[in-house]
Parts: C-alpha cells; sequence; structure tokens
C-alpha cells in the first residue's frame, strides 16, 4: 500500500502546474517500512547470504545495485557483463566459475572481481561462533567489499546505514545472552529477521507534505490539512468489542470501540481537532468503490468545504489564489526514424536476411533491431533452450550433408549404419557445445532426443525424395535487395538429379506456414531471397524453396514448387493458394517475390518504423512490447 500511495503522490507532484513549489524531496509518508526493504541494507543482506554458488538472480541483483564499491565507474562493464551471463543462459554458477568468466571477459569489472574473491574466501571461513562475532565478522566483510559504494549518501541513506550499525548488528549481538555459539547460516537467518521486524522511517523535513494517519495528526499544526476517506463508515469507527474482556468493563472504562456513544464522541472530538489544525481545511469521502455506494459522515460540520470524489473536476489547489486547470496533452506523431545515408554503392547492413524479416513483421521491430540496436536482455531458462536446440539440428545436419553428399550414398546406407552416423556427430557437435553446468547435465537426454528426431527426419523424409546432390551447406554469401547489401547463408542447396532446377532448403526446429512464404505479406523473405539473389554461382535454376520443418512428431517438408513432382507432398504454384491472389506460375511468384523484397528494403532504408504489426501474433515473441507499448496503445483504443 505505500508503495502505491508514493507512486501516486510522485505523479500528482510531477504534473503540478508550479513545479518551483514542489522540492525534490517533497512528501514524506508517515508509515515505516522493515529495514530489510531498504535498499541499501537489502544488498548489505544479499552480500552476506552468498555461498559458494549464486543464481543468476543474486548475481544480476549485485550487478546493478548502487551500493557497491565501483558501481559508477563500472556501470557498463557490469551491464555487458550481465547481457553475456544473459545470453550464455547462466541460472547459477560458482563463485570460483564466475572469477574464471570475469577474469576471461575483462572489460574493466575489476572491483567486481575483487569482492567476488573476498566472498569466495570468506566462504572457506565456515564455523561455529557466537553472535557478536558474527556481527563483528559481517560488518568487517562489508567494509571490505565497499560497501555501501563510493557515491555520496544522502539524508535517508545514512539514517539506513546508522539503523544498521547502531540498531541492527547491536540487536544481533544483544541475542548472544540466550543463545550459544552458531554457524554462519543460522547468524544471518536471526539477522534477517531482525531486519524485517525492524521498521524504519526517515526523519521527514518540517517543510515538506505529510502523507499521515488521523491519530498521527494529534498535536501537529499544518498550512492547509485535506482529509480523505470521511465517509459513514469510517467515522464513527464500528462497534468492536474485546474478547478477552468483560462488554461491561469495557463500557465503564470508555475503551476504544466499547460502544456507539463512545465512537461518536470520538468522531466528534477528531473532527473538530481537525478543524482547528489549519487555516484551510478540505475534507472528502468516495462516493462508491463501483459496486457500493458511500454516503458522507454526519460529522462533517455545515461550513467545511467537503468534496466527493464525483467532484474531481471542481477540485483546485489548496491555495486559494492558484485555480486549477485542466492540462492538455500535445500529441506527436513520429513513425519515421533517421534514414540511411545511402550512396551509389549498397549499403551493407548487419544481421542478415532478418532485417527484411522484422520489416515484414512490424517496422518498428526492424528499426529498433537494426538501426537502434535495441534489444531486450535475455532470460536464463532451464536447461537447454530451444535456440541452442536449434543450433544443434543446423550444425549435426550440416556435419552430415558434408559426408553424405547424394542421395545415392544416402539410400546405400542400412538403418544401423545411418543411426550410428548420426550419433557419432551428435555426440561431435554436443563436445564442441558450449553449455551451462546445469546444461551439460541433460547432455545424454539432448543426444538421445537428438539422435532420434534426425533418424526418423534422414529416413523417413530425406530417403523418400527423388534422387539429388548436394552442392552446397551452409555457403556464406552476399546479396543485394535494393540499396542494401546482406549477408545471406542458406542451410542447404540440392541439384535434382534427371532434372535441370535446384532446391533450397532451409532448416526449422519450430512450425512454420507455407501462408508466410505465398500469402498476401511476406513473412518468411529469407528463402524467396535465395532464390533470387543468393544463388547466382548456381547455374540451374531455382524449382522449389523448402522448408524442412525437423520437430518429434511434426516432421515436414512445407514451402512451394515449379511443379508437383519436384519435393514430397509439396504443391506446384498452380495448385497452391497464391492463385486466389492471381499468381498461377513459377515465374509469377518469383517477380511477386522480387517485388516485395524490394519494397520491404526501401522501407529500411527509409527508416519507416510504424509500430504497426502485421498481425497480433507477431508481437507473441517480440522483445520489444515495453517499448512499442502496444498493449497500451490497444486499451485506450
Amino acid at each position: 500500500m505505500q508503495n502505491t500511495v508514493e507512486r501516486i503522490f510522485r505523479r500528482e507532484l510531477a504534473r503540478s502546474l508550479f513545479p518551483e513549489r514542489v522540492p525534490v524531496q517533497s512528501f514524506n509518508v508517515s508509515l515505516g517500512r522493515p529495514l530489510a526493504k531498504q535498499g541499501m541494507v537489502a544488498t548489505a543482506l544479499t552480500l552476506l547470504s552468498v555461498g559458494r554458488s549464486v543464481d543468476f538472480v543474486t548475481l544480476s541483483y549485485l550487478l546493478r545495485s548502487p551500493w557497491l564499491a565501483g558501481g559508477a565507474d563500472e556501470a557498463n562493464s557490469r551491464a555487458q557483463l550481465e547481457s553475456w551471463l544473459r545470453r550464455q543462459n547462466i541460472r547459477e554458477i560458482t563463485l570460483s566459475s564466475l572469477l574464471k568468466m570475469c577474469r576471461k571477459q575483462g572489460g574493466g569489472n575489476n572491483s567486481f572481481v575483487q569482492f567476488i574473491t573476498l566472498l569466495d574466501n570468506d566462504n572457506k571461513k565456515s564455523r561455529n561462533q557466537s553472535l557478536v562475532k558474527w556481527g563483528d565478522q559481517f560488518n568487517q566483510l562489508l567494509n571490505q567489499l565497499g560497501w555501501p559504494g563510493d557515491r555520496s549518501l544522502t539524508s535517508d541513506d545514512y539514517q539506513a546505514l546508522s539503523a544498521w550499525r547502531d540498531k541492527l548488528v547491536p540487536a544481533l549481538a544483544a541475542l548472544n545472552v540466550v543463545h550459544g555459539d552458531t554457524n554462519r547460516t543460522t547468524a544471518l537467518t536471526m539477522l534477517r529477521k531482525l531486519a524485517a521486524e525492524q521498521l524504519f522511517q526517515p526523519k521527514a523535513q518540517d517543510d515538506r507534505l505529510h502523507v499521515t494517519g488521523i491519530l498521527e495528526t494529534a498535536g501537529l499544526h499544518f498550512d492547509a490539512i485535506w482529509v480523505t476517506g470521511l465517509t459513514d463508515q469510517t467515522l464513527p469507527g464500528q462497534v468492536q468489542h474485546n474478547p478477552f474482556i468483560p462488554t461491561m468493563v469495557q463500557r465503564h472504562y470508555q475503551m476504544p470501540h466499547s460502544s456507539i456513544q463512545h465512537e461518536h464522541h470520538y468522531a466528534q472530538l477528531t473532527i473538530d481537532r481537525l478543524s482547528c489544525s489549519a487555516a484551510q481545511v478540505v475534507l472528502s469521502h468516495p462516493a462508491g468503490d463501483g459496486v457500493v455506494s458511500f454516503s458522507p459522515s454526519q460529522f462533517i460540520p455545515v461550513g467545511i468545504h467537503c468534496l466527493s470524489s464525483q467532484q474531481h473536476d471542481e477540485l483546485t489547489t489548496l491555495r486559494g489564489d492558484d485555480r486549477g486547470a485542466v492540462v492538455t496533452l500535445e500529441s506527436l506523431s513520429d513513425e519515421v526514424g533517421c534514414e540511411l545515408a545511402l550512396t551509389d554503392q549498397p549499403y551493407e547492413v548487419a544481421g542478415g536476411t532478418s532485417v527484411l524479416k522484422d520489416q515484414a513483421l512490424c517496422p518498428f521491430r526492424a528499426y529498433a533491431h537494426h538501426q537502434l540496436k535495441v534489444r531486450a536482455l535475455e532470460t536464463p531458462q532451464t536447461g537447454i533452450d530451444n535456440r541452442v536446440r536449434g543450433d544443434l539440428i543446423h550444425k549435426v545436419c550440416e556435419r552430415f550433408w558434408g559426408e553424405v553428399t547424394t542421395h545415392r550414398q544416402l539410400c546405400a546406407m542400412t538403418d544401423d549404419e545411418l543411426l550410428q552416423c548420426i550419433k557419432q556427430l551428435t555426440d561431435e557437435v554436443l563436445d564442441q557445445a558450449r553449455l551451462n553446468d546445469q546444461a551439460k547435465e541433460l547432455l545424454s537426454i539432448e543426444r538421445t532426443r537428438l539422435t532420434a528426431l534426425l533418424f526418423e527426419w534422414i529416413s523417413c523424409f530425406e530417403r523418400q525424395r527423388q534422387p539429388f546432390s548436394v552442392v552446397a551447406v551452409e555457403q556464406r554469401q552476399q546479396v543485394q535487395v535494393g540499396p542494401l547489401l546482406l549477408t545471406a547463408v542458406p542451410d542447404r542447396v540440392d541439384c535434382l538429379d534427371g532434372q535441370s532446377g535446384c532446391v533450397v532448403i532451409d532448416y526449422k526446429s519450430g512450425m512454420v506456414k507455407n501462408s508466410d512464404l505465398i500469402g498476401d505479406s511476406l513473412l518468411e523473405p529469407q528463402l524467396p531471397i535465395y532464390a533470387l539473389k543468393g544463388l547466382e554461382q548456381h547455374k540451374q535454376q531455382i524449382v522449389a524453396v523448402v522448408f524442412a520443418q525437423i520437430r518429434s512428431g511434426e516432421c515436414a517438408f512445407k514451402g512451394v514448387a515449379a511443379d508437383d513432382d519436384v519435393m514430397p507432398l509439396v504443391k506446384s504454384v498452380a495448385k497452391s493458394a497464391a492463385v486466389k491472389r492471381g499468381i498461377d506460375d513459377w515465374p509469377a511468384l518469383l517477380d511477386d517475390w522480387d517485388r516485395q523484397l524490394d519494397q520491404l528494403a526501401h522501407d529500411f532504408s527509409n527508416a519507416q518504423a510504424k509500430v504497426n504489426p502485421v498481425a497480433r501474433s507477431a508481437c507473441q515473441f517480440c522483445d520489444l512490447a515495453r517499448l512499442c507499448r502496444i498493449a497500451e496503445c490497444e486499451e485506450g483504443c
């Protein structure tokens, strides 16, 4: 609740019509928080709780914490280290392994390396000792780690630091009277519990806006008072007898909530006191909660300015000479970014064909990813993530078709020989894969899964094709699309035996749809680019572009071909959904692809950056939702 109150007041004071009257520390909420919730103290407790290994959440918190030495000087290098750890899918790591990684990465994280070394050495000194000594050791370790950082402390920060040193640690030492020698874990648990029980409230400045409870206003005088929530349900309060004290005794001594007469008397005294505590008093009450209507308290006297929540349009500022005004926000539509500086030579863009795919899915995504270089931080996942699994499939297939280069050679292999070949290549790829410690524990499962999946794919789908020869595997080349120069890497190119034509194949471990190739919008530009621009060294014509969907239980060839008999279950253009768009043969489809690719390339070079996803599903796995805020726009509509 306190966080909500603070957030509301910060927002409203930031919108003040008179910002020069709003100081930086402009209000005080008179409600203490547990000392453990203070950022400085939370960092100290986190540091002390680090064992011989640390999980990523804790490590990320420490890398971003301003309460550590070198935080300002190493902010960029620590952010890069965190981003690298996220990409490596590190969920938990030992301190010794973390030290090796930090030293290998370099980047100027000297202070961070030093305090990781100190933590690692401190964990080797585990022994039972008194709580007094544990308190001294905790303080000594924090001082060596550079806590609470290099930056100058504010008044609130200094008060939190004093509360740690003068209240919390002495409270731990005081328990030594009733508690014997103990280990580090128990001592830290007791310290955490004390920090959670110890309330912390910084001393307020007299000139600030105070957000207080009614009881806390007793004996205080203000320039102005605004009292909220004065309904007939809160003033007077309800009668609530104490079940452990006889009712007659409670009424005789006029104990709180003992009778309606006491509550009425208390309500009248409260209103009288508030009315005399400031020169200007505003009393208000909510009209309802959306379900039940509320009535104002009967104790609000005549002559006091009373406002209900339905009168919010008529509210003015507390000073009578500053009348409220309606603020109209200016709307600015800016959907075009900075254009590329084009010359007579094609403009080389990093990112390969994904540039045009992002442009097709949403112009803003392409601009943010490939011009602003903005991407969301990755989140470590348990085990081996889908991206790594897709890379493993690509690498095993690359090695396999590097050895088995023809369909005849494939058919000559028995099932046992094929399985043994796939198993051997899978072992080689997994042995060279850079996986974190948690993922390595799953290698045996991944080895079995990957071997079975590729055996199913090659034996049931590749063997059933027309005879072919593999002429290119992962062959990198540069292609020009419109004004852009892109790097293209086709997964595989097969030349069909006895036919004049080649097939471009792209491996996919996820689900793909034919409509992404032949629909109204070209959402998978990779294969069309290969068909049109990327295979100039192969003199034969491209007669099919195909996705090899290698997915357990859902393996399939998906794509489009010039004729029906080119690939198993791959329809020709004349029998595909492209006919509905007036495209009934292969040359017409190539022309349509060429037009769409050229338009996408020019839109990207012209920095067309409108938040305009081609479909709602395009936002499902997009990492920019918090930046483009499309969900908020849709709610506003």
